[in-house]
């Protein structure tokens, strides 16, 4: 399974080098960021990376719903010939629980459902009265 990572500047290379602090450099992840060089530019490296894992099971995930780098890989969907998910709104910690669990073996269907069940953000204030509902 290939996981291609995208975003606005860049944002997904910086995700690419975190997560080769916890799993080392052979994480199989491709990256494209839409950057000052522009759209079309963007759309150019898409096409190289989809015609390289076009074959393949593909997820795709990207930092916004809805905002250019999603669209264009949702525009590109029915191109893949082994399966394809686009998330959007990835964090760094979507992305550990991903890349483990590919590496555990695990389907993309398997992936989708742990990644939905994530609760990946968290407030101090919510943790603080949680533990003191605990204490008393």
């Amino acid at each position: 399974m290939e996981f291609i990572i995208t975003s606005h500047g860049n944002i997904a290379i910086g995700f690419v080098d975190t997560l080769k602090m916890f799993f080392g450099d052979n994480l199989n992840c491709h990256v494209v960021t839409l950057g000052d060089a522009g759209i079309e530019e963007f759309r150019e490296n898409i096409e190289k990376i989809v015609s390289q894992v076009k074959n393949q099971e593909v997820m795709v995930f990207a930092d916004l719903i809805g905002g250019t780098p999603f669209n264009e890989f949702a525009k590109r969907s029915e191109v893949f010939q082994n399966g394809f998910q686009l998330l959007g709104g990835m964090n760094l910690g979507i992305l550990i629980e991903a890349v483990n669990l590919r590496l555990q073996g695990k389907k993309s269907d398997d992936i989708i459902g742990n990644l939905r069940n994530m609760n990946t953000i968290a407030c101090l204030a919510d943790m603080q009265r949680h533990t003191n509902e605990e204490d008393e």
